[in-house]
């Protein structure tokens, strides 16, 4: 299969994408605490 580099890189943005998204939720979460 060629799409092995592909699904390695969508699995990085995908990781990406998930580590903004809880910085996020963080960023939201401090000023309450």
């Amino acid at each position: 299969m060629h799409c092995s580099k592909f699904n390695r890189r969508n699995q990085q943005l995908n990781f990406k994408n998930l580590n903004s998204q809880r910085h996020k939720e963080n960023q939201i979460q401090l000023p309450t605490q």
